[in-house]
């Protein structure tokens, strides 16, 4: 049986019904309802069912309503105008009317509240504020209705004086148990579309509420469990996505908190000219294609940034239309607030984000004013948050990018000076990072008015990074920025020296980089060798580039493979002495070759625990005894004669110390985060240059 044949057999269900067969449709009800959801044409025949109908009990009818009055999709008005047709009590007009069992219709009005951001708005729906307010005397429906009334006051139009007077007398009777935080509630929502005005504030004034009881009414806190039932159901249906249900949803949580509503915006007429369709009418994105010719944008600021459809009007809108200097007002206006307050409102701030991505314009202007040494120190963590998500959005202008250069260069600089504890030692990293992703889509996108100055910011950053860098683990993010400098190379192979002197790492620089112990750092020094050896292809082997070049070659080579660190004067521009008493006061009583063993892929700091979890891999593939004992040959032939009296197969094809490294190097650069290593060591020593192409 499917669900529409059990649902029209329990509304047409009649006291000679068998039990057994309505439970037995109840089931599938139950059972079918969290899974599909329910149609409007079905949740008004079951409202209708519950509320009229005698065969069910009153604990079933909650049952229902609590679990399986579940949305498939919006909903259409004609069920709102089910259950209003069943509030309230009965009167000298309606004296014999059947009266609903009043926590059955709190129960509706609660039911309501969790699915009103799905009701499609229509003419009907127009005149219904009258009837919410009416309805809102109840005390017993007071709390749930005074969320529907917040949310069906859409205009100027909506707030009449008598409606003001009636709040304010139902808000003075002692009665009711919570009108004045309600009344209040009703009120700001008033006061938020009417702007300045001393009448509403007088009447909030004199109710007096107390400000605890208002604010747990704003907190409003949905049943989640409903709402998770609700969400599994929606998003089988194509129209809604978690994130459209999401912004629908906060949307209207947002609506009960006026403290942020920007009064002045609420001016703007919302009249729809003839023929055309107002965007605030749209409730899917199959609707909104349909009509996307006919469509008139809001310009109330409140309207867009609160409606997940509304965003969508703003790609229809022409470059020079007046509603992107009134979101331009509000966004700086809003992020001023945030800034001189103190308060982190993320929600606000992602709401700007959002209006940069639809229309980037938006961030220079942003850029021109909060990109301060100032803003930075009066809130870092705001700062950095709009400056990470807005310098993406920057439109590729070379003048702009000039000027932002500057900018840039005089707040790092202050950073860097700056020895209070509000600005954190990440933050120079952080503010190099964003802009050198930047840099990167420059140099993919070959932007060649743009290269010069991309390679500006690449040095400039080169630089001051690895000043700021030393050797301890907590600056981690120093090192992820110094490893997107090494990896970002324009694709034009340019070799005139200008740009080489850009291009090319300090010399100095590189030699501090390639003795630090971070193997992803190690990594990007590898691959900018090889790379950077493109630029130098032709030059004279007396250019400074070249010579430099093949210095690093040289002692990175030693360093990782090769040993032979005190076979010449220096290393990495240190004097070998100096070198050599270091070696000499190592405390190593196993080692017999004390020269050798503290270097290459076995031994120095950046590659030590990366080469040993590599052969565990590496054993796991091929058996399950592993290699335990110093990487050298004395270590190799005790491990050999140990598993020598064994029939256990190990890794194939290692005789020696030097194999079992080569074994390693391969498996590394088969893919992962370190294959670049082998890869250089690959490229630059003649006695492995035949694994490059294994």
């Amino acid at each position: 049986m499917e669900i529409d044949e059990a649902l029209e057999s329990i509304v047409n269900a009649s006291a000679e019904t068998p039990e057994l067969l309505l439970r037995s449709w109840l089931d599938k009800l139950y059972f079918e309802t969290p899974r599909q959801g329910l149609s409007s044409s079905h949740l008004k025949a079951l409202i209708n069912f519950i509320c009229e109908s005698d065969l069910l009990s009153i604990s079933t009818k909650f049952y229902i309503v609590e679990n399986c009055l579940i949305p498939n999709d919006y909903v259409n008005f004609e069920v709102i105008e089910e259950v209003v047709r069943h509030l309230g009590t009965a009167n000298a007009l309606s004296a014999y009317r059947l009266q609903v069992p009043s926590n059955l219709q709190v129960a509706l009005c609660k039911w309501l509240v969790h699915i009103f951001f799905l009701v499609l708005p229509t003419n009907k729906s127009l005149p219904y504020d009258s009837v919410w307010i009416h309805l809102w005397q109840y005390n017993f429906l007071q709390k749930w209705l005074t969320y529907i009334v917040v949310w069906s006051t859409k205009s100027v139009r909506d707030v009449r004086p008598w409606k003001i007077g009636l709040l304010e007398r139902i808000a003075c009777k002692s009665a009711y148990t919570d009108s004045q935080a309600c009344a209040t509630l009703i009120l700001k929502r008033y006061a938020s579309l009417l702007g300045p005005s001393k009448s509403i504030p007088s009447v909030i004034s004199r109710i007096n509420c107390n400000a605890r009881r208002l604010r747990t009414l704003q907190e409003l806190k949905l049943d989640s469990m409903f709402v998770a039932k609700l969400r599994k159901v929606l998003t089988n249906n194509l129209n809604f996505t978690d994130e459209m249900i999401n912004e629908l949803m906060s949307s209207h949580l947002n609506q009960l908190n006026f403290q942020s509503q920007p009064h002045v915006i609420s001016r703007y007429n919302s009249r729809v000219p003839k023929g055309k369709v107002s965007i605030l009418q749209m409730r899917s994105l199959d609707q909104l294609a349909w009509n996307w010719n006919i469509l008139v944008a809001s310009k109330d600021v409140e309207q867009i940034t609160n409606n997940y459809i509304s965003w969508f009007s703003l790609f229809q809108l022409a470059k020079n239309d007046p509603v992107w200097k009134i979101l331009e007002d509000w966004m700086l206006i809003q992020l001023r607030k945030c800034f001189k307050n103190h308060t982190r409102d993320f929600r606000v701030v992602k709401k700007i984000v959002r209006l940069c991505q639809i229309h980037p314009v938006f961030t220079d202007k942003i850029f021109d004013e909060f990109l301060t040494y100032d803003y930075l120190r009066g809130d870092p963590i705001l700062f950095l948050y709009i400056y990470r998500n807005l310098t993406p959005l920057l439109v590729p202008n070379p003048s702009y990018f000039k000027d932002l250069h500057k900018d840039v260069l005089q707040l790092l600089t202050l950073c860097h000076l700056d020895k209070g504890t509000k600005i954190d030692k990440n933050t120079t990293p952080q503010i190099c990072n964003s802009l050198l992703l930047s840099v990167l889509n420059w140099f993919e996108e070959d932007i060649q008015e743009l290269i010069p100055l991309g390679l500006e910011f690449l040095h400039d950053f080169r630089i001051l990074l690895t000043a700021n860098l030393n050797y301890t683990i907590e600056n981690r993010s120093i090192t992820a920025a110094l490893i997107l400098t090494l990896k970002i190379l324009p694709n034009s192979k340019n070799k005139e020296d200008f740009h080489l002197k850009k291009i090319v790492f300090p010399f100095n620089l590189m030699n501090k980089l390639i003795t630090y112990d971070d193997p992803l750092l190690l990594d990007a020094c590898c691959e900018y060798l090889v790379i950077v050896k493109e630029f130098l292809t032709n030059k004279e082997g007396s250019n400074k580039y070249v010579q430099g070049q093949n210095l690093h070659i040289m002692d990175l080579t030693n360093y990782l493979w090769r040993n032979k660190i005190l076979g010449s004067k220096k290393f990495l521009d240190v004097p070998n002495e100096f070198v050599k008493s270091v070696l000499d006061n190592l405390f190593l009583p196993n080692v017999k070759d004390r020269t050798k063993f503290p270097f290459s892929i076995t031994g120095v700091p950046a590659l030590s625990f990366v080469f040993g979890a590599k052969l565990s891999e590496l054993e796991n593939d091929h058996s399950n005894i592993h290699y335990s004992g110093l990487v050298n040959e004395e270590g190799f032939k005790k491990f050999t004669r140990e598993i020598g009296n064994t029939t256990v197969q190990w890794i194939p094809d290692i005789q020696n110390a030097d194999d079992l490294k080569i074994a390693v190097l391969k498996y590394i650069s088969n893919g992962g985060p370190f294959q670049h290593i082998p890869l250089f060591l690959f490229t630059f020593l003649k006695s492995l240059s035949h694994y490059i192409n294994d």
